[in-house]
């Protein structure tokens, strides 16, 4: 399950190594901003064939404060409750898609946070951080 997230621009992860093909290790002195969510957040992983090449889609979907980035190109660490850290997005291209839809609820009693979905698309796998 997912137990928080931050996020950073994608031009702090030059020099960014995949170690192996589902992990990667971050260059030192990456600033982190974390961003307030409601937990636990929902995210699915799936892959496809598109003309004989995998393709792996992450799909994050969080409720979150009105201040969710979305007017640049960044990179979201998914810190899981096991410990362990996913990595949505890298310094090159393609970037995660941010969509983020306000809610304005006709009761009290709903929500208010917005809906966010970053959806990321690659060739290879989701990674963790080590």
């Amino acid at each position: 399950m997912i137990n928080s997230l931050d996020y950073t621009s994608c031009l702090n992860l030059n020099g960014m190594m995949r170690s192996g093909l589902t992990s990667v290790r971050l260059p030192d002195g990456i600033v982190w901003k974390n961003i307030c969510i409601k937990t636990p957040a929902q995210l699915i992983v799936s892959e496809k064939y598109e003309d004989n090449v995998k393709i792996y889609t992450a799909t994050l979907k969080v409720l979150a404060l009105d201040n969710f980035p979305t007017d640049g190109k960044y990179v979201f660490r998914i810190h899981l409750t096991d410990g362990n850290y996913l990595i949505i997005g890298s310094n090159d291209r393609p970037y995660p898609m941010v969509t983020k839809q306000k809610n304005f609820p006709d009761s009290l009693k709903d929500s208010q946070l917005d809906e966010v979905t970053i959806v990321y698309t690659s060739p290879l796998p989701i990674p963790h951080i080590i």
